[in-house]
Protein backbone atom coordinates (compact mmCIF):
# COMPACT_ATOMS: atom_id res chain seq x y z
CA UNK A 1 0.00 0.00 0.00
CA UNK A 2 1.16 3.56 -0.73
CA UNK A 3 0.54 5.95 2.17
CA UNK A 4 0.74 9.72 1.73
CA UNK A 5 1.85 11.20 5.04
CA UNK A 6 1.71 14.93 5.53
CA UNK A 7 0.95 17.58 8.04
CA UNK A 8 1.18 21.08 9.34
CA UNK A 9 4.45 22.94 8.94
CA UNK A 10 4.11 24.20 12.53
CA UNK A 11 4.26 20.65 13.96
CA UNK A 12 7.91 19.86 14.66
CA UNK A 13 7.67 16.74 16.83
CA UNK A 14 5.58 13.59 16.66
CA UNK A 15 3.08 12.49 19.26
CA UNK A 16 3.41 8.90 20.52
CA UNK A 17 0.08 8.07 18.86
CA UNK A 18 1.47 9.20 15.49
CA UNK A 19 4.63 7.14 16.03
CA UNK A 20 2.48 4.06 16.72
CA UNK A 21 0.63 4.61 13.43
CA UNK A 22 3.93 5.01 11.59
CA UNK A 23 5.13 1.75 13.16
CA UNK A 24 2.13 -0.06 11.67
CA UNK A 25 3.08 1.20 8.19
CA UNK A 26 6.68 0.10 8.72
CA UNK A 27 5.58 -3.36 9.92
CA UNK A 28 3.34 -3.72 6.84
CA UNK A 29 6.17 -2.69 4.51
CA UNK A 30 4.00 0.08 3.08
CA UNK A 31 5.50 2.63 0.71
CA UNK A 32 5.58 6.02 2.40
CA UNK A 33 5.01 9.01 0.11
CA UNK A 34 6.00 12.28 1.78
CA UNK A 35 6.68 15.89 0.91
CA UNK A 36 9.89 17.78 1.47
CA UNK A 37 8.61 20.58 3.73
CA UNK A 38 9.70 21.41 7.23
CA UNK A 39 7.43 20.72 10.17
CA UNK A 40 5.51 17.44 10.11
CA UNK A 41 7.14 16.26 6.86
CA UNK A 42 10.63 16.64 8.33
CA UNK A 43 9.59 15.14 11.67
CA UNK A 44 8.19 12.04 9.92
CA UNK A 45 11.28 11.81 7.70
CA UNK A 46 13.50 11.94 10.79
CA UNK A 47 11.48 9.18 12.47
CA UNK A 48 11.63 6.93 9.40
CA UNK A 49 15.36 7.57 9.03
CA UNK A 50 16.02 6.71 12.68
CA UNK A 51 14.09 3.46 12.17
CA UNK A 52 16.21 2.66 9.10
CA UNK A 53 13.12 2.48 6.91
CA UNK A 54 13.95 2.60 3.21
CA UNK A 55 10.57 2.23 1.47
CA UNK A 56 10.07 5.99 1.20
CA UNK A 57 9.61 8.37 -1.74
CA UNK A 58 10.05 12.11 -1.21
CA UNK A 59 7.99 14.42 -3.42
CA UNK A 60 9.48 17.78 -4.31
CA UNK A 61 8.29 20.74 -6.34
CA UNK A 62 11.36 22.95 -6.09
CA UNK A 63 14.42 22.97 -8.26
CA UNK A 64 16.20 21.48 -5.25
CA UNK A 65 14.76 19.17 -2.63
CA UNK A 66 14.24 21.03 0.66
CA UNK A 67 14.37 17.98 2.92
CA UNK A 68 15.38 14.39 2.23
CA UNK A 69 16.85 13.20 5.52
CA UNK A 70 17.17 9.55 4.46
CA UNK A 71 18.49 10.19 0.95
CA UNK A 72 15.46 8.33 -0.40
CA UNK A 73 14.22 8.29 -3.97
CA UNK A 74 12.75 11.62 -5.08
CA UNK A 75 9.76 12.28 -7.32
CA UNK A 76 10.18 15.83 -8.64
CA UNK A 77 6.91 17.23 -9.91
CA UNK A 78 7.60 19.40 -12.94
CA UNK A 79 5.58 21.90 -14.93
CA UNK A 80 4.64 23.88 -11.87
CA UNK A 81 3.37 27.44 -11.84
CA UNK A 82 3.33 30.07 -9.15
CA UNK A 83 7.00 31.03 -8.97
CA UNK A 84 9.78 29.52 -6.92
CA UNK A 85 7.94 29.68 -3.60
CA UNK A 86 4.46 29.78 -2.19
CA UNK A 87 1.35 27.74 -1.63
CA UNK A 88 0.42 27.41 -5.33
CA UNK A 89 3.78 25.86 -6.16
CA UNK A 90 3.44 23.18 -3.49
CA UNK A 91 -0.28 22.58 -4.09
CA UNK A 92 0.51 20.87 -7.41
CA UNK A 93 2.95 18.53 -5.64
CA UNK A 94 0.32 17.80 -2.98
CA UNK A 95 -2.24 16.90 -5.67
CA UNK A 96 0.26 14.44 -7.14
CA UNK A 97 0.77 12.89 -3.70
CA UNK A 98 -3.00 12.50 -3.25
CA UNK A 99 -3.32 10.98 -6.72
CA UNK A 100 -0.46 8.50 -6.26
CA UNK A 101 -1.41 7.15 -2.83
CA UNK A 102 -3.88 4.51 -1.68
CA UNK A 103 -4.36 6.11 1.75
CA UNK A 104 -3.62 9.44 3.40
CA UNK A 105 -2.43 10.08 6.95
CA UNK A 106 -2.52 13.76 7.91
CA UNK A 107 -1.07 15.23 11.11
CA UNK A 108 -3.05 18.43 11.48
CA UNK A 109 -2.96 21.34 13.91
CA UNK A 110 -6.56 22.27 13.08
CA UNK A 111 -5.47 25.48 11.35
CA UNK A 112 -3.08 24.71 8.50
CA UNK A 113 -4.72 25.45 5.15
CA UNK A 114 -2.18 23.29 3.34
CA UNK A 115 -3.01 20.22 5.42
CA UNK A 116 -6.74 20.95 5.04
CA UNK A 117 -6.23 21.11 1.27
CA UNK A 118 -4.50 17.73 1.41
CA UNK A 119 -7.42 16.26 3.36
CA UNK A 120 -9.85 17.73 0.82
CA UNK A 121 -7.81 16.44 -2.14
CA UNK A 122 -7.78 12.94 -0.67
CA UNK A 123 -11.53 12.96 0.01
CA UNK A 124 -12.24 14.37 -3.48
CA UNK A 125 -10.21 11.51 -4.98
CA UNK A 126 -12.21 8.98 -2.92
CA UNK A 127 -9.15 8.04 -0.88
CA UNK A 128 -9.43 7.13 2.76
CA UNK A 129 -7.69 9.57 5.05
CA UNK A 130 -6.67 9.18 8.66
CA UNK A 131 -6.45 12.50 10.48
CA UNK A 132 -4.59 13.08 13.72
CA UNK A 133 -5.63 16.35 15.38
CA UNK A 134 -2.31 17.15 17.01
CA UNK A 135 -3.42 19.87 19.44
CA UNK A 136 -6.11 17.62 20.92
CA UNK A 137 -4.07 14.42 20.68
CA UNK A 138 -6.82 12.45 18.98
CA UNK A 139 -7.76 10.87 15.70
CA UNK A 140 -10.78 12.29 13.90
CA UNK A 141 -12.66 10.76 10.99
CA UNK A 142 -12.87 12.12 7.50
CA UNK A 143 -16.64 12.16 8.00
CA UNK A 144 -16.15 14.74 10.76
CA UNK A 145 -14.20 16.86 8.28
CA UNK A 146 -16.87 16.43 5.59
CA UNK A 147 -19.56 17.53 8.05
CA UNK A 148 -17.51 20.54 9.16
CA UNK A 149 -16.93 21.58 5.53
CA UNK A 150 -20.66 21.38 4.82
CA UNK A 151 -21.25 23.69 7.77
CA UNK A 152 -18.58 26.07 6.39
CA UNK A 153 -16.25 25.72 9.37
CA UNK A 154 -13.30 25.55 6.96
Amino acid sequence: MKVFIGGSIKINSLDEMVEEKLESYIENGDTILIGDAGGADSAVQKYLFEKGYRNVVVYSSDLSVRSNIGNWNVNKITGLTGGKHGRNLHAVKDIALAFDCDLGFMIWNGQSKGTMNNITNLIDKNKDVIIFLNNERKFISQNEIKSAKQLSFF
